[in-house]
């Protein structure tokens, strides 16, 4: 029996530094350049590097694509703000979106919006924080032949590898994007609709996983993880254990070749 798991797909460890997804107000959130630009003209550095960033785009939002990185520097006593712009088809879906990363020497900001005519109506805002965030990409992670977004990001601490991956799929009947997916030290499979990795923990103790993409949920397949009892096999189960035997699952002599692949794989 497959466990079917919605938003996080492990445990979400916060330990240290972490990443916000910021939710649209409750109000209608879709707003003309102008009525942005007032909004986001506060004082500090990063919300002038936003106010500034988009009254650049308040000058070319008409064009079919666009993209521009710069720095941004208040004066000299304020870090630098990196600010780079991608306007265009960019999901490759015939709907123009706008994609503005602000970064300064500790956080990270990405607010993707779409655009419809010269008004934008932000889907996905994240505030990265404390130099954890590594890149985002733009691929069909799920095999739908739609195109997603997913930002890769690690925290700072911790004992063991954490290479954090936040999916958010493109629903292409409705044109929206879904609530993020976190993965951590995954390797996506497209073509097979799996994602294969491993968990957060000390080499003996860390399982590897595998998960199937079922529309935009996610199905639990197997764990497998070292047998602590026998140097050389493994026990394969339906759900986490800690420290499991073969009464918890079931025995493998040696480790399936599909696991091979996965990126890190050395650390389990």
């Amino acid at each position: 029996m497959k466990f079917c798991l919605l938003i996080t797909i492990i445990i979400a460890l916060n330990i240290g530094c972490r990443q916000q997804s910021i939710a649209p107000d409750s109000e209608a959130y879709s707003y003309g350049l102008n009525n942005l630009i007032n909004n986001s003209s506060d004082s500090s550095n990063i919300n002038v590097a936003l106010s500034n960033a988009l009254e650049k785009v308040q000058k070319i939002i008409e064009k079919d694509s666009f993209k521009l990185n710069y720095d941004f520097q208040l004066d000299k006593k304020y870090d630098a703000v990196n600010v780079d712009i991608t306007l265009g088809n960019i999901f490759k879906n015939d709907q123009k979106y706008l994609l503005l990363r602000r970064q300064d020497p500790y956080d990270t900001y990405l607010d993707l919006y779409k655009v419809n005519g010269k008004a934008l109506e932000k889907v996905i805002s994240r505030f990265d924080e404390g130099m954890t965030y590594l890149n985002h990409y733009i691929f069909d992670v799920n095999g739908d032949k739609q195109l997603d977004f997913i930002v890769n990001w690690s925290p700072p601490s911790g004992c063991c590898p954490r290479d954090i991956h936040n999916v958010y799929l493109y629903n292409g009947i409705v044109g929206e994007f879904s609530q993020d997916y976190e993965f951590i030290n995954p390797t996506f499979y497209p073509t097979e609709k799996l994602i294969r990795g491993y968990g957060y923990g000390y080499p003996l103790e860390v399982p590897l996983y595998k998960y199937k993409w079922n529309g935009e949920k996610v199905d639990t397949i197997e764990f497998i993880y070292q047998d602590t009892l026998i140097i050389g096999q493994y026990i394969k189960t339906k759900k986490k254990h800690n420290y499991p035997t073969y009464k918890d699952g079931v025995v493998l002599k040696k480790l399936p070749k599909e696991y091979l692949s996965i990126t890190g794989y050395e650390y389990f």
